[in-house]
């Protein structure tokens, strides 16, 4: 007779399920599924998967690895008296990164570079941290050339010196030109001034043209006098040169009237 187990409620299924998703969300944990084909969702994936994984390995470290580690180390000094002379000593074992991880974290890295200038000294630093985790064989050849392309080339240091040293000379240059032109502007304001101060009259030079001023003065008052003197001898001299005018006239006709009633004497004696 077969055994009845009872029967199963269909929405427990549907429980259990809302329970793992809530387990995963609540550790961090989710499975982004499998409809995630781009790099970011790629990425996600690999998250989740990784934090799962490493809550088991820490699991498993912590409770069965390192104390076995801890053991057979405890009986390797006890036996071994010669080489491990008795102390108080402290022995803590760590492992190395996942392949998982690893990838991860070579992936974020190339997102890194993708985001920094090839210039910047931070894109030399992850391109030589992702030499050193990555695992090709030859990886120390590789991260050799690039600890020795980041040390200083002392020939390019001198003419970087050298460089450095002609835009100092350069610049001091100019700042000598530029002082010899300001002294230069200096001495001009300087002469400027000088010039004005001469041509700018001063207290002697301004008496002695008003000096001048009334001396032209007293000289145009004397020559208008003479020539209102002038004035008035010839208006005093005009009544005289009326009658020698009348004077000379009268003559010339008795002149002529003379002339009419004597004969003129031709002979020549």
């Amino acid at each position: 007779m077969p055994l009845d187990m009872g029967q199963t409620d269909p929405s427990t299924f549907n429980q259990v399920a809302s329970l793992q998703n809530m387990i995963q969300m609540g550790t961090g944990s989710a499975d982004m599924g499998q409809q995630q084909d781009t790099a970011s969702g790629m990425s996600m994936m690999q998250s989740a998967s990784i934090k799962r994984q490493k809550r088991t390995l820490m699991n498993f470290q912590n409770t069965f690895l390192i104390p076995m580690i801890n053991k057979c180390m405890w009986r390797k000094i006890q036996f071994d008296v010669d080489r491990y002379p008795v102390s108080d000593y402290k022995f803590v074992p760590y492992s190395t990164m996942g392949i998982m991880a690893k990838e991860l974290e070579m992936q974020q890295m190339v997102q890194m570079l993708q985001a920094i200038p090839k210039d910047s000294p931070a894109f030399n630093v992850i391109l030589l941290a992702m030499m050193q985790n990555s695992s090709i064989h030859n990886r120390d050849a590789i991260v050799f050339g690039l600890q020795q392309g980041q040390e200083p080339n002392p020939e390019m240091q001198q003419m970087e010196q050298m460089g450095v040293q002609l835009t100092m000379q350069q610049a001091q240059a100019n700042i000598a030109k530029t002082q010899a032109e300001a002294q230069e502007e200096q001495a001009k304001a300087q002469k400027h001034l000088a010039e004005a101060a001469v041509l700018q009259p001063n207290e002697l030079d301004m008496a002695e043209k008003q000096l001048n001023m009334q001396k032209t003065a007293v000289g145009l008052e004397k020559t208008k006098a003479d020539v209102a003197r002038q004035h008035s001898e010839t208006a005093r001299n005009v009544p005289e040169v009326e009658h020698l005018k009348s004077e000379t006239i009268l003559n010339l006709a008795k002149a002529r009237q003379a002339g009419r009633t004597s004969p003129i004497n031709t002979t020549v004696q």
